[in-house]
């Protein structure tokens, strides 16, 4: 999403224009789930996310390792590292509850209003009268887009934790 709103910047856009790119990439997001959801226990995994958008997030990142195997080849001096985005959110959402997250929240986001994730596109965290969680510690997401502070803390923690050490240089 940064390497975007980067390249819409350098592209002359003003910061409006921008906002209002992000605000289309997350009504995007949104519809994308909205029209995958289903009644059919079979469309969930065992985690009771949608299969077929983690089958996407799945096939997107095995093809950017493969894109990093080749860049390796081109370019044998340099360090390039994968940081697993999607297996340090899966081993968060699994381990919610021994992490300090409440587990029948896990779902939930800690800022927003309505439906079984606590989220409405059309009442955004921020917007009159949207309400905030006591604790968001306790939660996974703020707002239904993105996470809380703590679960990006042990996210953050997890990943430097798997990419330091292949940077093969000295802390």
């Amino acid at each position: 999403m940064s390497f975007i709103i980067r390249h819409l910047v350098l592209e002359g856009k003003t910061k409006d224009e921008v906002k209002n790119i992000v605000a289309d990439v997350v009504r995007a997001i949104s519809n994308a789930v909205k029209t995958f959801q289903s009644n059919a226990s079979a469309a969930y995994d065992e985690d009771n996310c949608l299969t077929k958008l983690n089958d996407l997030a799945t096939y997107h990142n095995h093809q950017l390792k493969e894109a990093i195997r080749e860049l390796k080849k081109d370019y044998p001096n340099t360090v390039i590292v994968y940081g697993d985005y999607y297996r340090a959110f899966q081993r968060l959402f699994r381990n919610a509850e021994s992490l300090g997250f409440d587990g029948a929240s896990s779902q939930k986001a800690c800022c927003g209003t309505g439906g079984d994730y606590n989220f409405n596109l059309t009442e955004m965290c921020g917007a009159p009268g949207v309400p905030v969680c006591r604790n968001p510690n306790e939660h996974i997401s703020w707002d239904g887009v993105h996470l809380t502070q703590e679960a990006y803390k042990i996210m953050s923690e997890w990943l430097l934790s798997d990419i330091v050490p292949k940077l093969h240089c000295p802390i």
